[in-house]
């Protein structure tokens, strides 16, 4: 449907700006993916308890604060940029991904590979959803998911904030949100998998 609607865009046309947004993040996230980790290591700076991450834990993950994306979207649009752009960061580790959540979150917890295998087995999935972890995208980074080129959106104008910065706004918009969404493992399945995966 995306391409169909970029195909519509293009037919009615000379030139046309088509932005191409990966994972948005930040306040406000409706699907409470990025909202999982957050939340995750603030819990770990509570309970002083381990934090569970999928092997191989330097896969890449792009996403965009739903903000950078905002004013580059308007900014570009005023100043009539044209052409294809993805909409992210460029390929971040996850684990410095994490280590930025952990940074905004003011935690330090210690944190346990796991791999592929032993998830499946106790019944974790990629993605999103009950029992997931967020943003292990699995077997989909070796079809090089999550690892676009943005360097053409980088010099048209994107900009990306520290996740740090992310995680610390998401934070405050949970503490003021109750009933926001957080999506994946609860706490206690996190701990009991890690009890089983530990022996």
């Amino acid at each position: 449907m995306k391409v169909a609607c970029e195909n519509t865009v293009r037919t009615g046309a000379a030139a046309a700006l088509v932005i191409r947004p990966g994972l948005i993040v930040g306040p406000g996230d409706p699907s409470g993916r990025f909202t999982y980790w957050p939340a995750r290591f603030a819990e770990a700076a509570r309970d002083g308890l381990p934090v569970l991450v999928p092997e191989p834990v330097d896969a890449p993950v792009q996403l965009v604060d739903v903000r950078d994306l905002a004013e580059w979207m308007v900014t570009a649009a005023e100043a009539g940029t044209t052409g294809d752009f993805d909409a992210v960061c460029p390929p971040v580790p996850r684990s410095e991904l994490l280590a930025q959540v952990a940074d905004g979150a003011g935690a330090d917890p210690e944190l346990v590979p796991v791999t592929p295998e032993a998830l499946a087995e106790h019944e974790v999935v990629p993605w999103s959803g009950p029992r997931s972890i967020p943003f292990w995208a699995a077997d989909l980074v070796d079809s090089g998911f999550m690892a676009h080129d943005v360097t053409s959106s980088l010099e048209a104008g994107l900009t990306i904030r520290p996740f740090a910065e992310t995680t610390r706004d998401t934070l405050a918009w949970l503490s003021a949100t109750p009933d926001a969404k957080v999506t994946g493992l609860t706490r206690d399945e996190e701990q009991e998998v890690l009890a089983a995966v530990r022996g």
